[in-house]
């Protein structure tokens, strides 16, 4: 096959960026094992260590702030700092913060245990805020539209509703909606995660505590570079969204799939679980059970991997730049395959100690959240067809990806 390039994806210089932020998370992993850390530090341990080695490759090495798409002009002498200018877009964005913590605070969701985690880690919400203003200062000196989302909500705050653009304000509100969704959640799945494996330990002996240990540690590769991708959302790194969302549909398909939206979905429209799952199923036999680990955390790795290449981008429901490369090289929608061709061999529906009729009934459950994936898998490419360049990579991989080879192969 040949490499994948349409014009206008990630550049090729990026497509292993990711490698430094996970050599970063092995280290701290190793680390961690044994200084018995709380979780919330943890968590920013993890973070820096996989961000710092990433962020310097990217400024440094890649330096993705002189691509075009980042929206800044290094082809001329940077400009006179404008104070007022950045004033306005430093007010839009504490503003915003502001209202994301008024959220926050009026939601009971957010209230709950669940996310002491997320909590714990505001108090370092003042040291990045105050530290934003340089950033915004030096950025807007660069900006070839500095008139952007930021500016647009400190003047909608400021009253100068005529300077205020509507298309671009809705795309920022929903770009920051998706952040305050989602950040939430990929910290308190990463701190999780950790206080798992710190308490499984990190010395298996059976065939399972090997699964599970393995299981574990890429779950939280996955959620930490998902943790990064909202975090990270900076022109810096050429990571800034794009656009958001914008149809109803693709929101609802996409926020059905986690907290608080999918507990009740699951409890009384997707209960898949049958009565015991592989672990159980196969446990006399351990050639068997060595076999379907191997196949469950290889669909697991190759999802992993779709979050990984992704590199600071990462992001559900918003555009951050076309990736056509690591397994997006065979499909358009590698993670979403993974993931669900995974819980197939995880939860065993076919199989039922009870009858038949409850197999069938799992199975046309599980059916039904594939179904799921699939209309985010529809929306999201409905929402990048907007970009020419992801065009062009569909119809690449219409004829050269995976499902493209397999039909020639069988004619």
């Amino acid at each position: 096959m040949q490499p994948v390039p349409p014009a206008g994806v990630v550049s090729r210089s990026e497509r292993y960026a990711f490698v430094a932020g996970l050599a970063g998370y092995a280290a701290a992993m190793c680390w961690l094992a044994g200084a018995h850390m709380p979780i919330p530090l943890a968590v920013v341990v993890v973070l820096a260590a996989a961000a710092i080695p990433m962020g310097l490759l990217y400024v440094l090495v890649i330096r993705a702030h002189r691509n075009e798409s980042s929206g800044l002009d290094f082809s001329r002498p940077p400009q006179p700092f404008n104070f007022e200018r950045t004033l306005v877009k430093y007010l839009g964005f504490v503003g915003t913060i502001g209202f994301i913590l008024f959220g926050y605070w009026l939601l009971r969701e957010y209230h709950q245990g669940f996310y002491d985690t997320f909590k714990q880690l505001g108090a370092f919400l003042p040291w990045f805020v105050l530290g934003a203003f340089p950033y915004f200062l030096w950025v807007d000196s660069r900006m070839v539209r500095p008139e952007d989302g930021y500016w647009q909500a400190g003047c909608l705050l400021l009253g100068r509703w005529r300077h205020t653009d509507r298309v671009i304000l809705r795309g920022y509100a929903l770009g920051w909606l998706v952040k305050a969704f989602f950040m939430p959640l990929m910290v308190v799945f990463l701190g999780s995660n950790l206080r798992d494996l710190f308490q499984a330990g990190f010395h298996p002996v059976t065939i399972i505590q090997y699964h599970d240990v393995g299981w574990r540690l890429l779950i939280g590769a996955d959620v930490l570079f998902a943790c990064m991708g909202y975090i990270f959302t900076v022109r810096v790194f050429d990571s800034h969204i794009r656009s958001a969302e914008p149809t109803l549909l693709g929101w609802v398909s996409a926020l059905a799939c986690y907290p608080p939206f999918w507990g009740f979905l699951e409890a009384q429209y997707f209960s898949y679980y049958g009565r015991f799952a592989w672990d159980i199923w196969l446990k006399d036999s351990p050639t068997m059970l060595s076999i379907w680990s191997g196949m469950i955390l290889g669909l697991m790795a190759i999802y992993g991997w779709a979050t990984l290449v992704f590199g600071f981008r990462f992001s559900n429901l918003t555009h951050r730049g076309i990736i056509a490369h690591g397994p997006y090289r065979w499909m358009k929608h590698p993670a979403y395959w993974s993931k669900n061709l995974s819980w197939w061999l995880i939860d065993i529906p076919f199989i039922s100690s009870a009858n038949w009729q409850e197999g069938v009934q799992h199975c046309i459950m599980l059916l039904a959240l594939n179904g799921i994936y699939a209309m985010r898998a529809w929306t999201e490419e409905r929402h990048l067809g907007a970009d020419p360049a992801y065009r062009q990579y569909s119809s690449w991989i219409a004829e050269h990806g995976l499902f493209a080879r397999i039909r020639r192969s069988i004619r």
